[in-house]
């Protein structure tokens, strides 16, 4: 694991502290989006995967 960062060893060599702060940002948003989808799939399969049907 501590050798896992030089797969991005060139990406991280062409950026800055501020655009690699801003990367990192930006993957953790999409990550705690991802973690809250997947939790709430989760919640909503162990309810019986209940769904409302529209009325037209």
């Amino acid at each position: 694991m501590e050798n896992a960062w030089k797969e991005y060893e060139n990406d991280l060599n062409a950026m800055t502290d501020e655009q690699i702060e801003r990367e990192c940002q930006s993957a953790q948003a999409q990550l705690d989006e991802a973690e809250s989808w997947l939790d709430a799939v989760a919640l909503w399969r162990a309810a019986g995967s209940p769904r409302k049907v529209s009325k037209t």
